[in-house]
């Protein structure tokens, strides 16, 4: 049912954008062309050579509204195969002190860079994660945010649940990834009770921006990968099943400045549900499971501008499920032997005329793991850049990012 509502909500909005009567006035119509080229170091060779593109188009209504609907698509040169989908699609509407928006959407929450705990709603694109930031994939949904004097309230509600795309998880997950590609798995059933929702409360204290967050709904990954035992009970590789579990997380973030230093921290506390990795029955037999108790995540950063223009970031990150990008161990080990997963992520930029030159650093310590991101970038006029990249892992022999191949990325992007 939930889909059918959707479906036909999306369908509406994009009728009204594209209708005679709306193409004839306020329409904007804008775009992005990417094509980018990904040399493997190891084998000295083009491994990936995508084009990508995204159209999207805005319509002022004749009243406090737009309608906003936008597409992209990516082809891979290599393979001769690309794909061209719908990205968002909705309607905003806007009052005195309240703004709905429905449809296929992102909704960002958090304080921190990149890597939020308490952004909840939207699955993470993992993939965006080597162009040194973290977006989400839109989900279908109603927002409706309240801004008053001096509070504003924030809530969504999630019509139907999207997983995360485990094929971007494959970099991470290590000896786990071929696991997955065996993996079936069904999505909760579109029933009321199987609903997402959110709220935001958000205030200013003093010189603090202060948000309390609360998300009750499933986990983007599935919490428990189990096989079948066959007649010799052995596990039989070729029935791999997993199962998602629903989730309520607690959240609190705050953003602020000491002087002209920035900080921001954020915590949630994430209680899953428990009843979903209860031993598996006679004939199977657990392979990877996730935590099945309460957990902390917490990010705390700060960041500072210098006179000269040089800009530089730090954050500490902290886990107790393990890891970021993968969460999973051995179904015989105990909740209380999982190490958690502690980072330290750093940024540095600085821009002169029409270059920037940039670092994104991801170090994970106690496995002494790390991934480096160096970016050049130059505007070669007002509508196209130029972009040199590139990704180099250390600590191949262990640790989180093993898999990733060290690449060199160069990539040229016109907007229009």
């Amino acid at each position: 049912m939930k889909t059918k509502i959707c479906f036909i909500i999306i369908v509406v909005i994009i009728s009204l954008l594209l209708s005679s009567t709306a193409l004839a006035d306020n329409l904007n119509i804008t775009g992005e062309l990417k094509q980018g080229l990904n040399f493997n170091f190891d084998g000295k060779e083009l491994v990936q050579a995508n084009s990508e593109y995204k159209l999207e188009f805005i319509k002022g209504l004749g009243y406090d509204g737009d309608l906003y609907l936008s597409f992209k698509g990516i082809y891979d040169n290599l393979e001769n195969e690309g794909e061209f989908n719908l990205d968002e699609a909705l309607l905003a509407l806007y009052f005195s002190t309240t703004d709905l928006t429905i449809g296929k959407q992102i909704v960002n929450w958090g304080t921190a860079d990149g890597i939020n705990p308490t952004n909840n709603i939207n699955p993470i694109d993992i993939s965006s994660f080597t162009e040194g930031n973290l977006t989400g994939e839109p989900v279908l949904a109603a927002r409706a945010n309240y801004f008053g004097e001096n509070l504003d309230i924030t809530g969504v509600l999630i019509f139907d649940f999207l997983p995360q795309n485990l094929s971007e998880m494959s970099s991470y997950l290590g000896e786990e990834a071929n696991l997955m590609s065996n993996l079936d798995i069904k999505s909760p059933e579109n029933k009321l009770k199987n609903m997402e929702y959110a709220l935001k409360v958000g205030s200013r204290i003093a010189s603090y921006d202060l948000k309390l967050s609360y998300f009750h709904g499933w986990e983007d990954l599935p919490a428990k990968i189990s096989v079948n035992l066959d007649n010799n009970n052995q596990p039989d590789l070729t029935t791999i099943k997993g199962s998602y579990r629903q989730v309520d997380k607690f959240g609190v973030a705050i953003a602020g400045t000491i002087n002209s230093m920035g900080i921001w921290s954020e915590l949630a506390y994430v209680n899953p549900d428990r009843s979903n990795l209860n031993k598996a029955g006679p004939a199977q037999t657990p392979l990877l499971t996730t935590m099945n108790k309460s957990y902390l995540q917490a990010v705390l950063g700060s960041d500072y501008t210098f006179d000269n223009g040089v800009y530089i970031e730090g954050q500490y990150i902290y886990y107790e499920n393990r890891s970021i990008f993968n969460p999973y161990y051995r179904g015989n080990i105990k909740d209380k032997d999982v190490k958690a997963g502690q980072y330290v992520m750093g940024r540095a930029s600085y821009g002169v005329i029409n270059s920037k030159i940039e670092m994104t650093t991801l170090f994970k310590l106690k496995d002494n793991s790390a991934v480096m991101i160096p970016v050049y970038s130059r505007s070669l006029n007002s509508v196209t850049d130029l972009k040199i990249s590139s990704i180099i892992s250390l600590g191949k022999e262990k640790g989180e990012f093993k898999m990733l191949n060290d690449q060199l990325i160069i990539s040229m992007e016109t907007s229009f």
